[in-house]
């Protein structure tokens, strides 16, 4: 099995300047090989004869000492993930971007194994150095491989990853229980035994704030000093915000997981969603395809099961209790409402679980056979 651990360094003075040096080159050989793919309409085959063609190019042997200092495997995986960007948006006929070396986030890969010493406070990573960080006492495992991450400019992270026996990771007690989760932009979850779990209003309420700083930024010039202080506040801001989201996300994603073996959820295209008017920054605010990939990657980790239904079937719309369709509730501001068939009451939400549920049972007993009649 094979984790990742995130972990927040503290690097020197003069760490920081050598992992800038590298978010830069990093950026140099991305854009490099986007431009050259796109002005020949091809894909580079021998990656080794191109970046020699980058190195002999620089002008200068400083440049050319700088550049070679970032190791080959490291500039080799560069050019790799430049060559999937590029192949993706010609196959969806979109342009490929280049990346800025301002951007908010910025991040290099180091795929090769390396031996790594770990003290209590001291991460060692070949040609970069000593890094200290937070200690974290369940890092387990054997690395093969990080990410170094620098967010709002200042601050830095690596993401470790790491194989480990499916034998070390503690698993939680069976439960035997099933749910169907319902998830929206004023609850975000809504289960099958009518437990609610609003929408987290980190977002929401730093947004006056995030529009007070953007409205100063546009009157500065770009370049000055006070512009870039107060760019990097506003990216603090938005860090910040983020950070908050994703903690109330891991809590409720990993509460379900606890209480259910089975979890059934709907199907998302967040993207449809997102393109009505008025529902962008509610479906921002929300993160619900992100929520989502919480649920299905610990039920991985945690050896418990989950199973997306049908992405067209109409949970909202069908009572829970006789099973007939409603068309007229196709409105979702309608919140509670009356089968007009059975008189039974129901919340638009609970019910919506409740039928995701029972289809959820549905599909996955039919996959279950099908896969134990195949085995057959």
């Amino acid at each position: 099995m094979y984790l990742t651990q995130k972990i927040r360094v503290y690097p020197t003075k003069q760490t920081k300047e050598t992992l800038d040096t590298f978010f830069r080159i990093t950026i140099f050989i991305y854009n490099k090989c986007i431009e050259y793919m796109v002005n020949n309409d091809t894909v580079i085959t021998n990656v080794h004869e191109f970046l020699n063609k980058i190195s002999t190019s620089l002008m200068t042997n400083k440049k050319k000492e700088i550049f070679n200092s970032f190791l080959p495997t490291w500039q080799h995986k560069v050019v790799s993930r430049a060559i999937c960007n590029y192949k993706r948006c010609h196959l969806q006929k979109i342009t490929c971007r280049l990346k800025k070396y301002d951007a908010n986030i910025q991040s290099f890969h180091i795929t090769d194994a390396y031996t790594e010493t770990m003290s209590k406070r001291n991460l060692y990573i070949p040609g970069i150095g000593y890094l200290k960080y937070r200690y974290i006492s369940n890092l387990k495992g054997k690395c093969i491989g990080c990410t170094i991450k620098k967010v709002a400019n200042s601050i830095y992270y690596v993401i470790i990853n790491l194989k480990v026996d499916e034998s070390s990771v503690k698993n939680y007690p069976k439960t035997g229980k099933m749910v169907g989760l319902d998830v929206g932009l004023k609850d975000l979850v809504t289960t099958s035994d009518g437990e609610k779990y609003s929408v987290s209003k980190a977002y929401l309420t730093n947004l006056v704030r995030a529009k007070r700083i953007q409205k100063r930024l546009a009157k500065m010039k770009p370049g000055g000093s006070n512009y870039l202080k107060l760019r990097q506040k506003l990216q603090l801001l938005f860090w910040k915000v983020e950070n908050q989201k994703e903690n109330y996300q891991h809590a409720i994603s990993l509460n379900l997981i606890r209480k259910y073996d089975y979890i059934f959820t709907e199907d998302f295209i967040t993207k449809e969603l997102m393109s009505k008017p008025g529902n962008k920054i509610n479906y921002t605010n929300a993160a619900i395809s992100s929520f989502l990939h919480k649920i299905s990657y610990k039920s991985i980790i945690y050896d418990k099961t989950t199973h997306k239904i049908d992405r067209y079937f109409p949970s909202s719309q069908i009572c829970s209790n006789c099973g007939r369709r409603d068309h007229s509730l196709k409105d979702t501001s309608i919140r509670n409402w009356r089968c007009k068939y059975c008189q039974m009451e129901h919340d638009r939400d609970v019910n919506a679980a409740k039928n995701i549920l029972e289809k959820g049972i549905s599909e996955y007993k039919l996959w279950f056979l099908l896969k134990k009649k195949k085995n057959n």
